[in-house]
């Protein structure tokens, strides 16, 4: 977006015309009171609006009290201060609510005189809905680990435990604050780490996963106890470890 960054600078001396090609999302010229005088969309973003609901008008003329008001404010701001961050605003549309990121752009030394600016709408609605569905997945992923019967733990290749349930923390007899400082080898006895090292040597890093195995977890009293597990190695989409 340097072309973006290059709009916002103070004082810059760019056509409106030259600006809207250069611009590969909405723009819209408005006066200092807010209200619409033109607009340019590229050809490969489809206008969901038709201009007769717009031009000539003033943002709480045509959108919800709300998003006016955010709008309104990054104009104000703007005016008073100079290049704002962009404002994030819904926009309802027959076929659904899509989110645009706002940018207004201060005049520059042609257009100061008549106090012309400029808007540019950057379309993010398919950003937005990645970041929900993302978010939606991490909180079902939550609520399954949290409610597992079984004690589960989730460590890094230097053994720290980043991620383990309640069950875990019962079986162990340590607080979730000191887990957190804790590797799993400091959990298990010196007589297993032999064997689990061999097991995540000859069965984890080659193929993935662990056959299930016996070991025993040291609490944090001192006392010994039981278990039965199975390590699997996780990886992120480029196949590194996670």
């Amino acid at each position: 977006m340097s072309g973006l960054r290059e709009e916002q600078s103070p004082g810059a001396d760019v056509p409106a015309a030259a600006a809207g090609r250069a611009v590969p999302d909405l723009l819209f010229t408005i006066d200092r009171e807010g209200r619409i005088l033109e607009f340019h969309a590229p050809p490969q973003r489809r206008l969901r609006m038709p201009p007769e609901r717009f031009l000539g008008k003033k943002a709480d003329e045509f959108l919800p009290p709300a998003t006016a008001r955010l709008l309104q404010e990054s104009l104000r701001r703007t005016l008073e201060q100079g290049p704002q961050p962009g404002v994030v605003i819904p926009i309802s549309f027959p076929e659904g609510e899509r989110w645009y990121e706002a940018f207004v752009v201060p005049p520059g030394r042609r257009e100061a005189g008549a106090g012309r600016l400029q808007v540019i709408l950057c379309d993010i609605t398919e950003q937005r809905r990645a970041e929900a569905a993302l978010a939606e997945s991490e909180i079902r992923h939550r609520r399954l680990f949290e409610n597992l019967s079984d004690a589960f733990v989730r460590v890094d290749m230097a053994g720290r435990l980043l991620e383990y349930n309640r069950e875990y923390e019962l079986l162990t007899g340590y607080p979730a604050a000191e887990l957190g400082q804790l590797t799993y080898v400091d959990l298990t006895p010196e007589c297993w780490r032999g064997l689990e090292a061999r097991i995540i040597a000859e069965q984890v890093l080659p193929r993935g996963y662990s056959d299930i195995y016996q070991k025993e977890y040291r609490r944090k009293d001192g006392t010994l106890v039981p278990v039965e597990l199975r390590t699997v190695l996780l990886r992120d989409a480029t196949g590194a470890t996670a």
